[in-house]
């Protein structure tokens, strides 16, 4: 004989399952609205929108009036002086905030009266509108969709 007496076996009621069906639906619904409502809210604070960067790849353009030309390389003169390699390039949207930086690259000489200079602002954060500046010249101000259209570039001429 076994001193432990048989554990009595505890059955639910068909009420008692019912709730607690009816707990786990509740749980799961107010869990669901949690995460549901924390989604609005980041897209609410974010504007809805996903977080798409942008390469844009700016052009400058100097004429020989306007600049220094040798075979190898060509730069600005003058009051055009501070178009060089490495000048800073900088792009903000339309509230001011800075996206992305950059600085031009050598310039080549394109023609005989044409020197060329490029860069590629990388990583910048998606905008409605962008102004662009190359040194301390005016602002290039471009919207989204015109910078889709010309497939992220953009263009200054100097000197014509």
């Amino acid at each position: 004989m076994s001193d432990t007496a048989p554990s009595p076996t505890i059955r639910a009621t068909p009420e008692a399952a019912s709730r607690q069906r009816l707990k786990l639906y509740i749980s799961m619904t107010v869990g669901a609205l949690v995460i549901t409502a924390v989604v609005v809210v980041i897209l609410l604070v974010t504007g809805g929108s996903s977080d798409t960067r942008h390469n844009i790849v700016g052009t400058v353009i100097l004429n020989e009036s306007a600049g220094r030309f040798r075979l190898s390389h060509c730069e600005g003169s003058g009051g055009d002086g501070d178009l060089t390699s490495s000048a800073p390039v900088s792009v903000r949207d339309g509230q001011g905030r800075l996206l992305a930086t950059s600085r031009l690259g050598p310039g080549k000489t394109s023609s005989h009266s044409e020197c060329t200079f490029t860069c590629v602002v990388r990583n910048v954060a998606d905008a409605t509108t962008y102004a662009i500046k190359v040194s301390h010249r005016a602002v290039i101000s471009r919207s989204r969709g015109d910078l889709q259209l010309s497939e992220w570039t953009v263009t200054m001429a100097v000197g014509h």
